[in-house]
Protein backbone atom coordinates (compact mmCIF):
# COMPACT_ATOMS: atom_id res chain seq x y z
CA UNK A 1 0.00 0.00 0.00
CA UNK A 2 1.05 3.54 -0.66
CA UNK A 3 1.95 5.07 2.75
CA UNK A 4 0.79 8.45 1.46
CA UNK A 5 -2.81 7.21 1.30
CA UNK A 6 -2.87 5.24 4.56
CA UNK A 7 -4.63 6.46 7.67
CA UNK A 8 -3.09 6.35 11.14
CA UNK A 9 -5.31 4.06 13.24
CA UNK A 10 -2.91 3.64 16.17
CA UNK A 11 -5.15 5.38 18.75
CA UNK A 12 -5.27 2.64 21.44
CA UNK A 13 -8.77 3.75 22.43
CA UNK A 14 -10.12 2.37 19.14
CA UNK A 15 -8.89 -1.17 19.88
CA UNK A 16 -10.03 -0.94 23.51
CA UNK A 17 -13.54 0.17 22.51
CA UNK A 18 -13.70 -2.59 19.87
CA UNK A 19 -12.82 -5.22 22.50
CA UNK A 20 -15.46 -3.77 24.82
CA UNK A 21 -18.19 -4.01 22.15
CA UNK A 22 -17.21 -7.64 21.45
CA UNK A 23 -17.12 -8.56 25.17
CA UNK A 24 -20.43 -9.96 26.42
CA UNK A 25 -19.55 -8.95 29.99
CA UNK A 26 -19.17 -5.26 28.97
CA UNK A 27 -22.23 -3.05 28.46
CA UNK A 28 -20.55 -1.05 25.68
CA UNK A 29 -22.45 -1.81 22.47
CA UNK A 30 -21.19 0.76 19.97
CA UNK A 31 -18.25 2.94 19.00
CA UNK A 32 -17.64 5.79 16.56
CA UNK A 33 -14.27 6.55 14.96
CA UNK A 34 -13.62 9.83 13.19
CA UNK A 35 -10.94 12.05 11.77
CA UNK A 36 -8.64 14.09 13.99
CA UNK A 37 -6.72 15.13 10.85
CA UNK A 38 -7.01 14.09 7.19
CA UNK A 39 -4.84 11.04 7.92
CA UNK A 40 -5.44 10.28 11.62
CA UNK A 41 -8.47 8.37 12.91
CA UNK A 42 -9.38 8.44 16.60
CA UNK A 43 -12.13 7.12 18.84
CA UNK A 44 -14.73 9.89 19.05
CA UNK A 45 -17.41 8.20 21.12
CA UNK A 46 -18.59 4.92 22.61
CA UNK A 47 -21.59 3.93 24.64
CA UNK A 48 -24.14 1.43 25.82
CA UNK A 49 -27.32 3.17 24.65
CA UNK A 50 -27.77 1.25 21.41
CA UNK A 51 -28.40 2.41 17.87
CA UNK A 52 -30.21 5.65 18.77
CA UNK A 53 -27.28 6.81 20.88
CA UNK A 54 -24.79 5.80 18.15
CA UNK A 55 -26.73 7.67 15.44
CA UNK A 56 -26.82 10.83 17.59
CA UNK A 57 -23.02 10.93 17.21
CA UNK A 58 -23.10 10.94 13.38
CA UNK A 59 -23.22 14.47 11.98
CA UNK A 60 -24.08 15.79 8.50
CA UNK A 61 -20.65 17.42 8.13
CA UNK A 62 -18.58 14.42 9.22
CA UNK A 63 -17.29 11.11 7.95
CA UNK A 64 -17.08 8.25 10.44
CA UNK A 65 -16.66 4.56 10.87
CA UNK A 66 -18.89 2.96 13.48
CA UNK A 67 -19.30 -0.50 14.94
CA UNK A 68 -22.23 -1.82 16.93
CA UNK A 69 -23.59 -4.96 18.51
CA UNK A 70 -27.22 -5.81 17.78
CA UNK A 71 -28.81 -8.49 19.94
CA UNK A 72 -31.81 -10.50 18.79
CA UNK A 73 -33.76 -12.80 21.08
CA UNK A 74 -36.43 -15.40 20.66
CA UNK A 75 -37.85 -18.02 23.05
CA UNK A 76 -34.83 -20.28 22.71
CA UNK A 77 -31.77 -18.21 21.91
CA UNK A 78 -30.06 -14.85 22.14
CA UNK A 79 -27.82 -13.93 19.22
CA UNK A 80 -25.40 -11.05 18.87
CA UNK A 81 -24.67 -9.67 15.42
CA UNK A 82 -22.00 -7.07 14.73
CA UNK A 83 -22.44 -4.28 12.20
CA UNK A 84 -19.70 -2.12 10.66
CA UNK A 85 -20.99 1.24 9.42
CA UNK A 86 -19.37 3.72 7.04
CA UNK A 87 -21.00 7.12 7.57
CA UNK A 88 -20.50 9.90 5.02
CA UNK A 89 -22.43 13.00 6.01
CA UNK A 90 -24.12 14.92 3.24
CA UNK A 91 -22.17 18.10 4.05
CA UNK A 92 -18.76 16.48 4.62
CA UNK A 93 -15.82 17.81 2.64
CA UNK A 94 -15.09 16.24 -0.75
CA UNK A 95 -11.54 15.39 0.34
CA UNK A 96 -12.78 13.56 3.45
CA UNK A 97 -15.39 11.66 1.43
CA UNK A 98 -12.69 10.53 -0.98
CA UNK A 99 -10.41 9.39 1.84
CA UNK A 100 -13.10 7.15 3.30
CA UNK A 101 -12.90 4.61 0.47
CA UNK A 102 -9.15 4.21 1.00
CA UNK A 103 -9.09 4.43 4.81
CA UNK A 104 -11.73 1.73 5.31
CA UNK A 105 -8.99 -0.87 4.82
CA UNK A 106 -6.91 0.77 7.56
CA UNK A 107 -9.71 0.84 10.13
CA UNK A 108 -10.62 -2.76 9.31
CA UNK A 109 -7.15 -3.74 10.50
CA UNK A 110 -8.33 -2.76 13.99
CA UNK A 111 -12.08 -3.43 13.74
CA UNK A 112 -12.18 -6.94 12.34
Amino acid sequence: RDPNTMADVTDPNIAEAYKAVRNDADETNWLVVGYETNKKLVLQAKGSGGMDELVSNLKEDSCNFAYTKVVSKDEETTRAKFVFITWIGENASVMRKGNMSVHVANIKSVIR
